[in-house]
């Protein structure tokens, strides 16, 4: 493992663990979707871009899903969702960037500024809600869909 050579393009910014908290905070598993790619994107590994997307986006409708019904049986408190999230975006990334991050960030490489993480998040999140309210007013027109039990 030591012997593998890590490509990485210390010209181009890139997203650290905080910046993934921050965004995923504020924006849920977009957020981190869009970080992971942008990271695979800056630190040179376009053939994991895609993949990135399709898995992440996949697994958000999965994510959302879960927090409608768990938010529904009032077992599980608020906050807990937004932690779990925070902890699987910041597994995920040391799992899949963590070395790429330390080599960037060890040869003097750029870092986006806290504040772009805290953008990432607010347009993650307008957009999850924008999903959300299309998603719930087909659910509610066009298959007579109700909140109440």
């Amino acid at each position: 493992m030591e012997d593998e050579i890590i490509n990485v393009n210390v010209y181009k910014p890139i997203y650290k663990k905080t910046h993934i908290q921050i965004a995923t905070f504020f924006g849920g598993p977009l957020a981190i979707v869009y970080i992971l790619a942008e990271n695979f994107r800056q630190l040179g590994y376009p053939e994991k871009i895609r993949k990135t997307w399709i898995i992440g986006i996949g697994l958000c409708l999965i994510f959302i899903g879960l927090t409608y019904f768990t938010s529904r049986s009032g077992k599980v408190p608020n906050f807990i969702i937004p932690v779990i999230c925070i902890l699987i975006g910041t597994a995920i990334m040391q799992s899949w960037q963590g070395e790429d991050i330390e080599q960037h960030v060890k040869e003097g490489g750029p870092v986006y500024p806290v504040w772009r993480a805290l953008l990432v998040g607010i347009i993650s999140l307008v957009i999850t809600l924008v999903f959300m309210i299309i998603l719930f007013l087909l659910l509610f027109n066009i298959f007579n869909f109700s909140l109440q039990d």
